[in-house]
């Protein structure tokens, strides 16, 4: 356990008023709420299957200026787990991170893209899990109508 994770536990188990005697923790916090206050939104203009999203090009675009303005570096990876390995399902998990370069704070978001042969689908996977855990981890959401979800194939 991290000396982060613990402190979090220790936060989050405490039934007294929290104040963090750490400037660098206040920091990343205003730098992230600064940053989330100056991320413009984004439109759904892309035509899907029967839907609109947000390309993550264009997310990446219009959000990295913002990122590397209040001093987050943007990453995105993919690990591969259980690959051969009894018991563990596999399965790639794909993450976005931003971390803080002052104060070494990240904020990370991570899906579980189950795997397959069709190397397109990997691929196709990988773009929209990209997308989706930059707009967790950020706490944005692009703008538009998303009731793709909520109809069947025949309402759309």
């Amino acid at each position: 356990m991290t000396a982060i994770d613990r402190r979090c536990r220790e936060i989050a188990t405490t039934t007294e008023p929290y104040i963090d005697d750490d400037d660098s923790l206040k920091d990343f916090l205003e730098a992230f709420d600064g940053m989330q206050r100056d991320l413009p939104m984004i439109e759904k203009s892309t035509d899907g299957f029967n839907y609109k999203y947000a390309p993550l090009e264009t997310l990446l675009e219009k959000w990295l200026p913002v990122f590397r303005k209040h001093k987050f570096l943007y990453r995105s990876r993919c690990i591969s787990n259980g690959r051969g390995i009894p018991g563990v399902p596999d399965a790639d998990v794909v993450s976005t991170v931003l971390t803080h370069i002052p104060t070494g704070y990240t904020e990370e978001s991570s899906l579980t893209l189950p795997i397959t042969d069709d190397y397109q689908k990997v691929g196709a996977g990988l773009t929209y899990y990209r997308r989706y855990t930059l707009v967790c981890v950020t706490g944005q959401q692009p703008v538009g109508e998303d009731f793709d979800g909520l109809k069947s194939a025949d309402e759309l």
